[in-house]
C-alpha cells in the first residue's frame, strides 16, 4: 500500500485537530474516502486534504458584549409581554 496516498484516521484526526470520531463520521458521511481492510480503516490522504480545505474555520465563538446581552433580554421581555406572559 502506497503510505504517501492513504493515511490512518488517527493521522488524519491529528492532522486536523479533531477527535478520531471526528474523522469517522466524516467517512460515514461520504466526506472523506476511506476503505477497511481488515480491522484497520485506510484514508484516501488527497481526499483529507480537500475535506480540510472544505472546513469552516471553527475558532472559539466571541462572547457577546453587555450591550448585545442587554438587547436581547429586552427583546425577549418584549416578546413575552405582547403574548401576554409577564415575568
Amino acid at each position: 500500500m502506497n503510505t504517501d496516498s492513504t493515511m490512518t484516521v488517527s493521522e488524519a484526526a491529528q492532522r486536523l485537530d479533531v477527535t478520531e470520531e471526528a474523522i469517522r463520521q466524516a467517512v460515514r458521511r461520504g466526506r472523506i474516502k476511506a476503505i477497511k481492510l481488515g480491522t484497520m480503516w485506510w484514508l484516501n490522504a488527497e481526499s483529507v486534504r480537500d475535506y480540510e480545505a472544505s472546513r469552516q474555520p471553527t475558532g472559539p465563538r466571541p462572547n457577546p458584549t453587555v450591550t448585545e446581552l442587554s438587547a436581547a433580554e429586552d427583546e425577549r421581555k418584549a416578546t413575552s409581554r405582547s403574548q401576554g406572559r409577564y415575568e
